[in-house]
């Protein structure tokens, strides 16, 4: 009976020693797993905090974007406007410089005509008017030029300086020879750079004529990385740069034209040497 016992005892013994470290397995089993699911939860929470600070910065960078575009619109409008202005003042003043002036000269010749009673006062004057009326059409047609934006091209003003030029060089009875790059880049250029750089070229022929009593005009046009340079030269008798008075006012139109595009202008000469008129600006 106690063998008995003692067997039963030792099987019970065995059975409770078994159950336990099944328990103490299962609850280190339970106690792993929640352990990982809080660290999966913490995972998740630290993916949607992170999605949310993205999702928070790229809204951010979305308005900083509509704002800065809005910024640019409104500057760019400003600009546009101010260039508006400009362009109306300008030709304002062209208006009333070129072609008022010319009207009034023809105006009063016409009142001297019709009072007088020379012949050859009469036909001299007929003769101003006619000169006069020429002049006023050929500056219309180049304040034209200038407002028309389908001309906004750079190969729109090489085209329109070389037919000036060699207009006014055969009316003047002077050789031309011009020389342009081969290939002409495309090249946007506004109706107040178009014109400065024409009525320097023009103010620098004219120069020619009444100064230089050159036979011969060269009128060459460089471009090299994006700057452009025309030149015009001539086999005149040339000057001594110290005596740049006899030009007026002339050379510093010329000048102020030139910085109000961003570019420069240059001349250089000496007595019997001829003289080279240099522009240069920028095509970007």
């Amino acid at each position: 009976y106690d063998s008995v016992y003692n067997k039963e005892n030792d099987r019970k013994l065995t059975q409770m020693q078994l159950q336990y470290a099944f328990e103490k397995q299962t609850d280190s089993i339970k106690a792993e797993q929640v352990k990982k699911d809080a660290l999966a939860k913490k995972e998740i929470e630290n993916q949607l905090r992170t999605r949310n600070l993205i999702f928070i910065g790229m809204g951010m960078v979305v308005v900083f974007l509509i704002i800065t575009l809005i910024q640019r619109n409104k500057i760019a409008k400003e600009k546009r406007q101010k260039a508006l202005e400009q362009e109306r003042n300008r030709i304002s003043k062209d208006l009333h410089d070129d072609l008022g002036s010319g009207l009034v000269g023809i105006m009063m010749m016409s009142e001297q005509i019709q009072d007088a009673s020379n012949t050859a006062m009469v036909g001299n004057n007929i003769e101003k008017i006619k000169i006069s009326s020429r002049q006023m059409v050929s500056q219309m047609g180049e304040i034209v030029w200038a407002m028309n934006s389908k001309n906004d091209s750079l190969e729109n003003l090489l085209v329109y300086n070389k037919t000036y030029c060699h207009n006014y060089a055969d009316d003047m009875g002077m050789n031309l020879k011009v020389e342009l790059p081969e290939s002409i880049p495309s090249f946007e250029m506004a109706g107040m750079m178009r014109r400065n750089i024409f009525l320097v070229v023009k103010e620098s022929l004219n120069n020619i004529y009444k100064h230089a009593k050159a036979s011969e005009v060269i009128l060459k046009v460089n471009i090299t990385n994006d700057l452009m340079t025309i030149l015009l030269s001539d086999n005149g008798e040339g000057f001594e740069m110290n005596d740049v008075r006899r030009f007026g006012n002339g050379l510093k139109n010329m000048e102020s034209r030139m910085k109000d595009i961003k570019g420069t202008y240059n001349i250089e000469s000496a007595k019997g040497k001829g003289t080279k008129t240099i522009l240069t600006f920028s095509l970007v």
